[in-house]
């Protein structure tokens, strides 16, 4: 049985029905759309947030994940991850459980570059931004 299936906490894991982008001001307006852990696997997810006018998808996770860095032959969940963020250009935060699971979190950006990468269960990294890049560079040149 995986480590998931048996992880029950009362209603804290329930499936929704709806995406939704805020906008939130801080300084620049920001687009943030929520999606959650196995959301971020299906590309119209994704996509839906994108289309809801989402630059920066947050993402909380409940599950191991890899460390980017490493070579992969594969096209694991991480990869997958970037691959979404550079086609719905948009940033992109998943933050994972600290022990429970191995507490990986990233950031990517929206050319699906990783912008950083915490492998250590009890740290914080603090990363500027620059959300206002998304509606300057990418949607403006569909050519580009």
């Amino acid at each position: 049985m995986l480590e998931i299936e048996i992880f029950h906490h009362d209603g804290a894991f329930t499936p929704g029905d709806n995406f939704y982008v805020h906008h939130i001001k801080h300084g620049e307006t920001c687009n943030v759309g929520e999606i959650i852990c196995i959301d971020r696997e299906i590309p119209e997810s994704v996509r839906s947030s994108g289309a809801l006018g989402a630059e920066f998808l947050a993402c909380p996770l409940a599950t191991n994940t890899s460390v980017m860095k490493a070579y992969s032959y594969y096209a694991d969940n991480e990869i997958i991850t970037c691959n979404r963020t550079a086609k719905n250009e948009a940033f992109f935060a998943v933050v994972n459980h600290t022990g429970i699971f191995n507490g990986v979190r990233f950031l990517v950006g929206p050319s699906g570059e990783l912008l950083t990468q915490l492998v250590v269960e009890l740290c914080v990294s603090v990363v500027d931004v620059p959300i206002e890049i998304i509606n300057k560079i990418w949607h403006n040149d569909l050519l580009g």
